[in-house]
């Protein structure tokens, strides 16, 4: 199977785009007597030093199994030419839960963000390259590729209502339709992609990919693009004769924030096409230069390279030592015992439990076994140990036993991070144990006796992500306790927005509680989908009136979403006149242009 063909179902889309700037130009007429329709032109603008910043989100499900991606992307331009422009990226605040995605090509959060790559933008802001530092584990990269590239907009480059451009994304080479039409001082592009061509490799294997339907509309203003919201279905043929129908979900909102990108070089960056570079490794292959390596070598090179580079070397320094403990697993308990004996500084102790989470050995997972109930940790380590233990391979029994175990734990640090865990490996596992993690935490929730302990297990349910959790969750929506209500609040944002929105919605209209609007606020932002409803419109109409500042910047993002709408946008620009908040008078400037602020005015 190639990498292209299966893109789609085992690595995440989401949206991508550059920054854009437009103009209207008259095409010549006919005749003196008639008025041509001004006919946009789209390209791209950068400036050297120049910082963008994008929210993105995205799903992609088949049935009740779905990925989902949240992220910021921000841009540093590096350089501009006549050919085109290259900037520094990276992505920060990035959430990941990969169920759909094949068990050897995931990745996680903590391997992609704030990790540095580079982007070249033609003049079309077509993503001609994308260039990883050598650190980059194939799965990642291909996840990131194929979050930009799965709905990249292409420009014409001169005045022209429609036209085409050939594109390739996750599942495969494609040409693009496009339609575009202005109003005002915005510019609407629609992207159609009617079908995958013919992947001769696929088809010898006898899978295929065919579109049902695919449509993303982009809205674009003269300080350049301000969203990308769309949907597709694309049903996967597979040799068994069996078929898959996936759906993916996504948006792109401008960001007011300026996210750091890490320093890097692009001498050393990789242009490689990782959607068609060979699968990911297997998980325990390894370095085998590594093996020649003493134990002080490999703790003095993970610990310097902390200590030279800082918050910005913490993945690249965990990957390392755990390249370093695959091709030692032996030793593992060697290098733990350098911690424990204080031979390793503090500010390096939290690389150094992600290292034995990414090793994924039998070994370094013995080790955080130990470590969760070595008395001589302190709370903070045996903590680290527990959440690395969560997410280390995959999901267990035993794991989800050791840390039921710590739920009750003395150390509130502890019981708190192995609840968490417990959702989390609930939301990773299937079948049976998927099924006993679930009663696990009903129960849990059933049997806490404090606030505080039916909040954390509430946060632990929220990390599940997982659907059939949303009646209990509605049920402490509606809970005397206002913490209570807000935790759950924010759960229930990581469900899906069918099954949530409504809800979060009846209780915001209910809600008396300005920290608690707040965190419904928050749920229904990290929900994304659909539209505004005309209800939905008038209630947030009502409350932007709220005297607490927090409550009216949840309303601004929330509204900010569905920013395409000419009724969300006027309601912004109206608000704009009479906020009274510079950070949120910044915030709403935006979502709205200055054509929606003067004809607010």
């Amino acid at each position: 199977m190639s990498a292209r063909a299966i893109g789609l179902a085992v690595v995440l889309p989401a949206a991508a785009a550059s920054l854009l700037t437009w103009a209207l130009t008259p095409e010549p007429a006919d005749s003196p007597t008639e008025v041509a329709e001004p006919t946009p032109v789209l390209s791209c603008t950068f400036s050297e030093g120049e910082r963008l910043a994008y929210d993105l989100s995205s799903r992609v499900g088949a049935g009740d199994i779905e990925d989902r991606f949240s992220a910021t992307l921000g841009l540093e331009v590096v350089e501009v030419t006549p050919e085109g422009t290259l900037a520094r990226a990276a992505l920060s605040e990035l959430t990941l839960d990969q169920a759909l995605t094949e068990p050897h090509e995931r990745t996680s959060a903590r391997a992609i963000e704030g990790e540095p790559f580079f982007l070249r933008i033609d003049g079309q802001c077509r993503f001609s390259e994308i260039g990883f530092m050598p650190s980059w584990e194939t799965p990642a990269r291909r996840l990131v590729t194929t979050v930009l590239r799965a709905n990249e907009i292409v420009v014409p480059g001169e005045p022209t209502l429609q036209w085409e451009a050939a594109q390739v994304d996750g599942g495969g080479d494609y040409v693009a339709h496009y339609t575009a039409a202005a109003n005002g001082d915005e510019v609407r592009v629609v992207r159609h992609k009617p079908r995958y061509e013919v992947d001769p490799q696929a088809q010898a294997l006898g899978i295929t990919v065919a579109v049902l339907r695919s449509e993303a509309v982009a809205h674009f203003a003269s300080s350049g693009i301000r969203s990308v919201r769309g949907a597709e279905q694309v049903l996967l043929s597979l040799p068994d004769g069996s078929e898959q129908i996936l759906t993916h979900r996504f948006s792109m909102e401008r960001s007011d924030t300026t996210p750091e990108v890490a320093r890097a070089s692009v001498g050393g960056a990789d242009f490689r096409d990782a959607l068609s570079m060979a699968s990911a490794p297997a998980p325990d292959a390894f370095d085998p230069g590594l093996a020649e390596m003493e134990l002080a070598e490999a703790r003095d090179t993970f610990a310097g390279t902390l200590a030279n580079l800082g918050l910005d070397a913490v993945f690249p320094a965990a990957r390392f030592l755990a390249d370093w403990l695959k091709a030692n697993p032996q030793r593992s308990g060697e290098l733990f015992e350098s911690l424990r004996q204080g031979e390793l500084p503090d500010a390096t102790h939290a690389s150094f439990f992600l290292a034995f989470e990414l090793a994924g050995t039998d070994a370094s997972r013995e080790v955080l076994f130990h470590a969760i109930q070595d008395d001589v940790l302190t709370d903070l380590n045996r903590a680290r140990a527990a959440s690395a233990l969560a997410d280390h391979g995959e999901p267990s029994q035993a794991v989800a036993d050791a840390l039921l175990g710590l739920a009750n734990d003395e150390s509130e640090t502890v019981a708190t991070v192995s609840r968490l865990g417990l959702g989390s490996l609930a939301g990773r596992a299937d079948g049976a144990l998927g099924e006993s993690l679930r009663d696990t935490l009903r129960g849990e929730l059933d049997g806490a006796r404090t606030r505080a302990d039916r909040v954390a297990v509430i946060d632990a349910i929220g990390n599940t992500a997982d659907d059939r959790f949303a009646p209990v969750l509605v049920e402490h929506l509606g809970a005397s306790e206002p913490s209570v209500r807000a935790h759950a609040a924010e759960a229930m944002g990581r469900l899906s927005p069918e099954v949530a929105r409504d809800q979060l919605v009846a209780q915001l209209e209910a809600e008396e509680d300005p920290r608690v609007a707040t965190s419904l606020l928050r749920g229904l932002h990290q929900l994304g989908g659909s539209a505004i409803s005309e209800s939905e419109l008038a209630l947030a109409t009502a409350q932007l009136s709220s005297p607490d500042p927090d409550v009216r910047r949840g309303l601004i993002e929330w509204l900010g979403q569905s920013a395409s709408d000419p009724q969300v946008r006027q309601l912004l620009a109206s608000h704009f006149h009479v906020e009274s908040d510079i950070r949120l008078k910044q915030r709403l400037g935006a979502f709205v242009s200055a054509a929606d602020l003067r004809s607010a005015g």
